[in-house]
Formats: structure tokens, sequence, C-alpha cells
């Protein structure tokens, strides 16, 4: 999402705010590899092929850009 808010109109310059979601509604995302950790393959494991990992959690990413 971004909004952009017209700073001076004789000289063209302009803010804009600009916000990125990524995982929004913060679900899990589980890791399905065995090279990243995500499942266990040890036989003799107690928690032999479980998911052992998650990708991160809920990001948010603010931006100001000033333009002249």
């Amino acid at each position: 999402m971004f909004k952009n808010f017209l700073l001076n109109e004789e000289h063209g310059a302009n803010l804009q705010f600009r916000a990125e979601f990524f995982n929004t509604w913060n679900h899990p995302q589980w890791v399905g590899d065995t090279l990243n950790g995500g499942i266990s393959t040890n036989y003799g494991a107690s928690n032999f092929g479980a998911v052992t990992s998650a990708y991160d959690p809920r990001t948010i990413q603010l931006a100001l850009k000033l333009s002249f």
C-alpha cells in the first residue's frame, strides 16, 4: 500500500509513504526440506518425521520517499 502527498505544486515535490506486509495473517509456514532443518530424518530419534522448523513470522516494512 502506498499514499502520495503533494508538498509543493510549483516545483512538483511530493512525499510517498509505503507499507509492505508479508505473512499478514501470521499463519505458520512450515519448512519442508531437510537441508534447512525442517523435517527430522533421524530414524532413531523421538521426533522422526516431525516438522521442527517454521519460516519467519509476520513482517511489516515501512518507507518514506521524497521526490523533488
